[in-house]
């Protein structure tokens, strides 16, 4: 992470919540504050999640990761923060449920071919 970009929370919404496939990258952490975003939309990937910005409404749940964990999800996310255009996931600071900056991952990739998630919960 470049010292440009201050170490945030980090709004999760897929394979990286509690219980599902990626949290062990997480290191198991307790989440700090979860709830709903609006302007996002859901939609399954088959494997994983994929939120774009639209007119529903995304469940999170917010973590505070160091530095390295940040860059693991970076890794996991296929996000390239020199060359974001070309990443799968686009990492972008968002208010929290609380109103509160955090960062987020958003798919970077059509996905009109893709089964939209309508209650927005992974």
């Amino acid at each position: 992470m470049s010292s440009e970009n201050p170490l945030l929370p980090i709004a999760v919404y897929g394979s990286l919540k509690q219980g599902k496939s990626s949290h062990h990258l997480l290191h198991g952490k307790p989440a700090i504050d979860q709830g709903w975003l609006t302007g996002f939309e859901l939609f399954d990937l088959g494997s994983h999640a994929a939120a774009v910005r639209g007119n529903g409404r995304l469940y999170v749940e917010l973590y505070s990761v160091t530095a390295e964990e940040l860059r693991r999800l970076d890794a996991l996310e296929d996000y390239n923060e020199r060359r974001p255009a070309r990443s799968l996931y686009r990492r972008e600071t968002v208010s929290s449920p609380s109103g509160e900056p955090c960062w987020i991952y958003l798919y970077n990739r059509p996905v009109h071919m893709r089964p939209r998630v309508a209650s927005g919960r992974w």
